[in-house]
């Protein structure tokens, strides 16, 4: 019913907007920051929305009234990417500093780095962070490292993608003590992608992911099979760098945009391309004297 928009030139100038959908019409405009904003979610609530800022923090607001409700400075670069856990108690945010960090929404507290801290491991900045759809919750016990004691949290798993065009799956929460050199928290990387991927989406059950990169002007789209890493299909048609992907809600098309201005539906399972569109016509009018 609700749409939050960080881009155009409003997100350029730190603008957050919620429209209506219906509507189209105009909810909230708020100015957050006198730079860019990125990485927009909502909480599965509805009530939240999250984004990263240029100035190198996160952020959080409730939807309703455009509240300010977290403000998070652990971050050193852009933050580029963010998503709530299932039960909206936690945010993740991803950056170009190269670290993919945990919050806690209620205290705005940083709770850990889920990837590496060990200098050299990390490969490049992140761009996007995307949590794992799951059917089934299963709860695990977790080192809270603050009191140095164990809690039980619900198992959540989260796909990243940036600079160095490999996606990784990461455990959000801890199970172990933090070693210097580990990088405990991975579940698994995928095979390289050609270029900086920009955009990463699940299918609705998770058993499938889509990751869109970009390099020297030419972009691709591959889905990925989550649980072993396998390929099943490279999206046909695109002609430029690509910047957004997105699974429909019965997993059955996937959308792609990006520098050729074009919307792809393509099908995940053989790539086959469906249709493509302009998003947004533009015609020009001639008036007479």
């Amino acid at each position: 019913k609700s749409l939050a928009v960080v881009g155009g030139n409003p997100g350029r100038f730190g603008e957050l907007q919620v429209w209506d959908v219906a509507k189209k019409k105009l909810k909230l405009a708020l100015p957050m920051t006198f730079d860019t904003l990125n990485g927009v979610s909502w909480s599965p609530d509805g009530t939240k929305i999250a984004f990263g800022c240029n100035d190198n923090t996160l952020r959080a607001v409730e939807a309703e009234t455009g509240k300010q409700v977290l403000f998070q400075g652990a971050h050193n670069d852009w933050v580029l990417g963010t998503t709530f856990s299932s039960d909206g108690k936690f945010l993740v945010s991803c950056s170009r500093d190269r670290a993919l960090k945990l919050t806690e929404v209620a205290t705005q507290r940083f709770i850990d780095n889920i990837t590496s801290i060990t200098p050299g491991v990390l490969k490049g900045g992140l761009t996007s962070v995307r949590l794992r759809p799951q059917k089934e919750k299963k709860t695990v016990k977790v080192t809270n490292i603050a009191v140095a004691s164990t809690e039980e949290k619900i198992y959540e798993e989260l796909l990243i993608g940036g600079a160095d065009g490999q996606p990784k799956l990461y455990k959000m929460h801890r199970e172990s003590k933090r070693v210097i050199g580990d990088d405990a928290n991975k579940v698994r990387e995928f095979e390289p992608m050609p270029g900086r991927i920009y955009d990463l989406d699940f299918s609705p059950d998770g058993n499938l992911f889509v990751a869109a990169s970009s390099s020297d002007g030419k972009g691709e789209v591959r889905v990925y099979q989550t649980n072993d890493g396998k390929r099943v299909s490279t999206l046909q048609g695109e002609r430029g760098g690509v910047f957004a992907v997105a699974f429909r809600r019965d997993g059955k098309e996937i959308a792609s945009a990006g520098f050729d201005g074009l919307v792809r539906l393509n099908d995940p399972a053989t790539g086959k391309l469906i249709k493509e569109f302009v998003a947004v016509p533009l015609s020009t009018k001639v008036s007479g004297k």
